[in-house]
């Protein structure tokens, strides 16, 4: 089965489905988009694991 950041696998692709995972304005993810852009936030999104920079809850929520 492929995943979401398989099948979102251009920016533009990857922000709509961003868009109907996420609150919309929410700080974190706002932070993580800007930095590392759609694509690999929704890769992040997908996984249990950390995220350089934020704090433990922060990468949870």
């Amino acid at each position: 089965m492929a995943s979401l950041s398989d099948v979102a696998s251009d920016e533009r692709t990857a922000r709509m489905v961003l868009s109907m995972l996420v609150e919309p304005n929410d700080p974190v993810t706002g932070r993580i988009l800007s930095r590392l852009g759609a694509v690999e936030t929704l890769w992040l999104a997908e996984r249990d694991g950390a995220v350089v920079g934020l704090s433990p809850v922060d990468a949870q929520v």
